[in-house]
């Protein structure tokens, strides 16, 4: 499957060929090298729609990272322990409340244009976010105060320590003196974008771009790649195929038999980052916002997982790479020291289906005739969506609908655009999706429960576009929102796995997202063309090159080879 980027913005990630936009440079417009270095050849998807606006979902790639910059990069690998890297920004510190962050930026910094970078820049970015709530990706943004033009004030309303990953490493900057003169930021498409990240725009066609180094970048000197060119690829297999055939230089996602696959070319090597990426079925869950369908029933949810052959998924989809996943919404292993005792036996990779059966009929459901459940008249058949071309996911819910088909659950897998899966998901008009959780700013439960649960993060069926916000689920509960603010305000690691054992019984409870298993991310390189990428030995950054910033650090790290 195609996904986005690890910003929170991109509510809907995936596992497999990152950042489902179309991109493509063709040869006559993109040569193999500039100015001697060699240029390096990435994927897109099969969205065609010019859109380079880092506050936009549908932004394509090439934005983030490429152009568009937080101020700080967090190494999500590694965890909150390790010291954040000054990208725009230079240091921060809270006050004893945790209300109040002042941050130093780095002086000397340029936007492409070659105008200055100053704190005014910052303080128009968090204020536009805060301002319009089409643009919120927290539900705790802040008020922005430029001091003078290397330091900047950030206000919360409440104690927010622990979103600082999320507000300093998450939120790309954008110039004030280019986007003050847009009519709407949200749905501006940005086709001139001015950035401060280590490439501008050369060219861009409907199939394809190309984006060639900013000699205003603050370390050009460290960017030896000559441009990245883009080539609209809509499958796995295709990307595949072009990988193979030379085509592609970085590709990431999910490969049958990778090794030996990638064996059959010299030079092609991979990397996994992380294990914190669940992927799972998001149902709109919340009838009071809107949902309709039999899986706003929380019994149908909780059959569902109950009837679910993870291992066999596991084994079909996922070549058998996949770990247990947990009803905390935790990772297991990563997130031991914040998993409740509840909670400490993952969810089980083989399916009960008497037990899936015992929970429909304990919630009123009866078994027809024709192997189907019902309820007041109306069967238990769901709809699943799913993104043409996304063949891991697509043979997932192949055997999904089997298994469920044994407890007497109707599932009908529905392939469409990756479009109109946004759109869908982000309208709240489905019954259930494939998506993940994850590529969260640090490696800590807490990102999850604000930003996939939060109530500030949806919104009603219809009201308005909520990929933004990240809760596809609709989700609603105002014990978890107090309990999620409460571990915001404090740094102590102990404290939070106390407040965040009382959210998970809810969270289990209620299961908006079905979880199926935690993935690894994963990456292949040409190093026969490029040397530098991340490898397990040594993750410096997420091996994504749609992961921003981490492909800032990247490409800074690159040479040919």
């Amino acid at each position: 499957m195609i996904a986005k980027t690890r910003r929170l913005a991109a509510a809907i990630v995936g596992v497999t060929v990152l950042l489902a936009a179309t991109s493509a440079c063709s040869s006559s417009n993109s040569p193999g090298k500039k100015d001697g270095a060699p240029i390096l050849n990435i994927p897109g998807g099969d969205q065609s729609t010019e859109n380079f606006n880092p506050f936009s979902p549908t932004r394509i790639p090439g934005t983030d990272g490429f152009m568009y910059e937080p101020l700080f990069f967090y190494n999500n690998i590694k965890g909150l322990a390790d010291k954040p890297l000054g990208n725009l920004g230079d240091s921060f510190k809270w006050n004893a409340a945790g209300t109040e962050l002042s941050i130093t930026l780095k002086s000397g910094v340029t936007w492409s244009d070659g105008t200055a970078f100053t704190a005014k820049d910052v303080a128009y970015t968090f204020n536009t976010r805060k301002d319009n709530p089409a643009l919120r990706t927290s539900s705790n943004p802040p008020s922005a105060e430029a001091v003078d033009d290397t330091h900047v004030k950030l206000v919360f309303t409440r104690a927010s320590f622990m979103d600082a990953p999320g507000i300093l490493g998450t939120t790309n900057i954008v110039p004030e003196h280019v986007w003050k003169t847009k009519t709407d930021p949200a749905k501006d498409s940005n086709t001139q974008p001015v950035g401060t990240g280590p490439f501008i725009l050369k060219t861009y066609t409907a199939q394809s771009w190309l984006l060639e180094r900013n000699p205003k970048f603050r370390d050009a000197d460290k960017v030896k790649v000559g441009g990245v060119r883009f080539t609209a690829t809509a499958t796995n297999t295709a990307v595949t195929d072009k990988l193979l055939a030379g085509e592609f230089d970085w590709t990431q996602g999910f490969i049958p038999d990778m090794t030996k696959v990638l064996a059959r070319k010299p030079g092609l090597a991979y990397a996994q980052s992380g294990n914190g990426i669940m992927i799972n079925i998001v149902t709109c869950a919340n009838a009071a916002l809107g949902c309709a369908g039999p899986q706003t029933d929380p019994a149908v949810r909780k059959a569902i997982s109950q009837a679910m052959d993870r291992g066999q998924i596991n084994k079909l989809a996922f070549n058998d790479v996949g770990k247990p996943v947990s009803a905390s919404f935790a990772v297991p292993g990563r997130d031991d020291q914040f998993i409740s005792s509840q909670f400490s036996t993952p969810i089980p990779t083989t399916p009960d289906v008497s037990g899936a059966k015992q929970t429909l009929e304990a919630a009123g459901w009866a078994l027809g005739s024709d192997g189907l459940y019902a309820k007041g008249g109306a069967k238990l058949n769901l709809t699943i969506k799913v993104v043409s071309g996304w063949t891991d996911y697509i043979a997932a819910l192949t055997a999904l609908v089997q298994q469920l088909k044994a407890a007497g659950i109707g599932l009908t897998m529905q392939q469409v655009s990756y479009n109109e899966n946004q759109s869908v998901t982000a309208s709240g008009n489905f019954q259930l999706a494939m998506t993940v959780l994850g590529f969260t700013p640090a490696p800590d439960p807490y990102y999850v429960y604000e930003y996939y649960f939060g109530t500030k993060n949806t919104a009603k069926v219809g009201d308005k576009d909520a990929s933004s916000l990240g809760n596809l689920s609709r989700f609603s509960n105002p014990t978890v929102d107090d309990l999620v603010a409460k571990a915001a305000g404090t740094e102590d690691p102990k404290e939070r796995a106390k407040i965040y054992a009382e959210i998970q019984p809810i969270l289990a409870e209620n299961l908006p997202y079905i979880p199926i298993i935690n993935n690894v991310q994963y990456a292949q390189f040409n190093t026969a063309k490029f040397a530098g990428f991340p490898t397990e030995s040594d993750p410096y950054a997420s091996a994504g090159y749609g992961n921003s910033p981490d492909n800032v650090q990247v490409f800074m790290r690159l040479r040919p080879s």
